[in-house]
This record gives C-alpha cells, sequence and structure tokens, in this order.
C-alpha cells in the first residue's frame, strides 16, 4: 500500500513541474511519453513486488523488463535531442 502512494505522490509531483515548465510541442510529447514511460517501470516494479504466485512471477518479470527498456529508449532519445526536465532525472 506504501509503494501505491510513493507512484501517486510522484506523479502528482511530475503534473504540477509540468505546467509551470515551458516547453516546446516537440519537447512536450517527449517529456510526456518519457514520464509516461518512467511510470510504467514503477509501476510495473512495484507490481513483481507485490506479485506472491508463480504463475505470475513470470509475468511481472516480462513487463518489468520491458517497460525498463522502453524507459532506457526514451531517456536515450531525450538525450540525444538534448531534452531536460528537473523532474526527469536524465543520468
Amino acid at each position: 500500500m506504501l509503494r501505491w502512494r510513493a507512484v501517486i505522490e510522484e506523479a502528482r509531483e511530475f503534473f504540477w513541474n509540468l505546467k509551470t515548465q515551458p516547453h516546446t510541442n516537440n519537447d512536450d510529447h517527449l517529456l510526456h511519453l518519457l514520464e509516461e514511460a518512467r511510470k510504467d517501470w514503477k509501476l510495473s516494479r512495484a507490481y513483481f513486488d507485490d506479485v506472491t504466485e508463480n504463475e505470475l512471477i513470470d509475468h511481472a518479470i516480462y513487463t518489468m523488463e520491458a517497460a525498463e527498456q522502453r524507459y532506457a529508449y526514451l531517456l536515450k532519445k531525450a538525450k540525444e535531442e538534448k531534452v531536460y526536465s528537473e523532474s526527469i532525472p536524465l543520468a
């Protein structure tokens, strides 16, 4: 339960920062995709941490790895295009 609260709080913080920081349309789109991928990755990690049934463990691993790969790809793309945001760590 506490993991979900942390994810929700982070999402609130992201959207608050997004509203207060101006970006171009292309930057906005990439940042939106990047934050969505980051959120999906965090949710998939929380899902993996919560899974207790053997039948779902493989699914949780697959979901987490796919989300991580998507996030890594978008991070790479943002670095290449020099798109930055304080709310998304690009390190």
